[in-house]
């Protein structure tokens, strides 16, 4: 019950639903790319695979973001930009294993 009344009460909800919808339209560019590689083999496969691990590493890294954003604080937040870059490619480089 406390998930649902922080959701509500210490979040923008129009950034919870751009989020949700990252996350749903990233879910299933994701899956796209991984049938469009089962049906390739070699070099080609390959590209795919990488795609595939770019699309969704973003995508889950984009939805985070976006849920972070629509957090609500009274304190000052700041984002390094290098750290944040860094988690990006930490979450490409996740996916991609």
């Amino acid at each position: 019950m406390r998930v649902i009344s922080c959701i509500t009460t210490e979040h923008n909800l129009w950034l919870v639903l751009l989020a949700a919808f990252v996350c749903i339209s990233g879910g299933w560019i994701t899956l796209n790319l991984l049938r469009r590689s089962e049906t390739t083999l070699g070099l080609q496969r390959g590209g795919w695979l990488f795609l595939t691990s770019v699309a969704a590493g973003s995508s889950v890294w984009c939805t985070h973001f976006i849920a972070m954003l629509a957090y609500e604080t009274e304190a000052a937040i700041t984002f390094g930009p290098i750290l944040t870059m860094v988690s990006l490619l930490v979450a490409v480089t996740g996916w991609a294993f």
